[in-house]
């Protein structure tokens, strides 16, 4: 691995990648990493932090697959979708051979990382060494000068308080010859902490913008678990269930699956109209024409194009509305359509068959799914980082105004009428800004 330290100028670009979401949260780690070897190292190890903590969230997942496989001799949906079959040995295979390489992923960070460390720590030693010899160098330069100057005076003065100067230069050479010593010790010391508090500072930042991470892993693991239960409600309903039943079960399966998918997009068309997000398909009806400014002014041809822009946003709010309307239509019409089979569900004993105990299974069976997908649509629509791009990928300042910049009037009628985020790229960010607001003025 080449020495990352060799070169410590960090361009300006590259400094703009790491600016911090949260001013007042992240001002002691800005402090801390306002050295260039630190932002050296920060460049160069934010990756493989980043895969680090990644990988780690990945690993407990699979874990708990392995385990619910082995031990409750049950493998989740996302295991047999990817081996097609439900053989314990083949899924085990499978199973182990992902969880090996997260390991592998990891061990291989960790390494990165601690090579990064130590040529950290090797810069800062031989910093801190640099300075302290800099600063012995300039005290031997004034004792020598000190020495002349008292030489000097000797040589000129014949009455001069010798033993006093002697004195002097004893107590001179013994502080210099202690202070080394001591810079010595200081040096040692010195290196681990730098990289502990900028580990610390990293693994902080990292670990909050990877929230919806480590969210995400903890749902994968419990979705696991409900599915398990029910599969398993499914065998004991399989097992008690009269003829009657088992032919309503599988008239009732596809509809739950169907109401399932509206049910989904119901929620996030919803959420889509209350956040004024309009669909690609609507989005992309954009009514505009260019007018002579040659022949009409540039203030009447200004409130031409305004007026365009709410004849655009109207259509796409109506468009949305209306769109919302008919999936909810669609949803509530398979409600009553699996709310009228599930009455109809025979819970009486017929041709010698004990229906009751398969009524009960079915409903029990029936609420599992259904209570599991209301918990997810609840939390998914209710969690903070929903209504933000930012929560579905790495944590960034997305927002336009994020660091508080003085906006002109213009800049702030883009702010209002969108796009509302931008990618955390300078470049990319000065060109679509440039573009928009030449767009905004028509």
């Amino acid at each position: 691995m080449r020495n990352i330290f060799q070169n410590t100028s960090i361009p300006d670009q590259q400094k703009l990648l790491f600016y911090y979401p949260n001013k007042d949260r992240w001002k002691n780690s800005k402090n801390a990493i306002s050295g260039r070897g630190n932002q050296a190292y920060l460049l160069a190890s934010a990756l493989s932090y980043d895969d680090w903590v990644r990988n780690n969230h990945e690993l407990q997942v699979w874990q708990a697959y392995l385990k619910m496989g082995t031990e409750q001799k049950h493998w989740v949906k996302e295991v047999i979708r990817r081996t097609k079959q439900r053989d314990d040995l083949i899924n085990i295979r499978f199973v182990q051979k992902k969880i090996n390489r997260l390991t592998t992923d990891i061990a291989r960070a960790c390494a990165t990382i601690s090579e990064l460390q130590m040529q950290l720590s090797t810069y800062w030693m031989q910093t801190t060494c640099e300075t302290e010899n800099q600063r012995l160098a300039q005290k031997t330069a004034n004792t020598v000068a000190k020495k002349l100057s008292v030489e000097k005076a000797r040589s000129t003065v014949a009455t001069g308080p010798v033993g006093t100067d002697k004195e002097d230069e004893l107590a001179t050479e013994t502080t210099e010859i202690v202070q080394p010593a001591a810079t010595t010790t200081t040096t040692k010391n010195h290196a681990p902490e730098p990289v502990e508090r900028i580990e610390k500072y990293i693994l902080d930042y990292i670990h909050f913008c990877t929230q919806h991470m480590k969210k995400l892993a903890q749902s994968r693991t419990r979705l696991a678990k409900v599915q398990m239960d029910e599969f398993k409600a499914l065998e004991d309903f399989e097992q008690i269930a009269s003829p009657a039943q088992l032919n309503i079960h599988l008239i009732l399966k596809p509809k739950i699956k169907n109401w399932s998918t509206k049910n989904k997009n119901y929620q996030i068309l919803a959420k889509r109209v209350e956040l004024d997000l309009p669909q690609k398909i609507i989005k992309k009806v954009d009514f505009s024409f260019k007018t002579d400014e040659s022949i009409i002014s540039q203030d009447e041809a200004q409130a031409t194009y305004n007026q365009m822009r709410k004849i655009t946003k109207d259509f796409c709010t109506q468009a949305m509305t209306l769109y919302l309307q008919s999936t909810a239509r669609e949803n509530e019409v398979l409600s009553n359509e699996i709310k009228g089979i599930l009455d109809r569900l025979p819970q009486e004993n017929d041709d010698g068959f004990d229906a009751e105990p398969g009524y009960a299974a079915f409903i029990h069976y029936h609420e599992l799914p259904c209570r599991e997908r209301y918990q997810q649509s609840r939390t998914r629509i209710n969690r903070s980082d929903y209504n933000t791009f930012a929560g579905r990928g790495f944590l960034a300042p997305t927002i336009i105004n994020e660091a508080n910049i003085r906006l002109i009037e213009e800049e702030h009628e883009l702010l209002k009428l969108g796009p509302k985020f931008i990618f955390n790229d300078p470049k990319i960010a000065a060109r679509r800004r440039i573009t928009e607001l030449a767009t905004l003025k028509r």
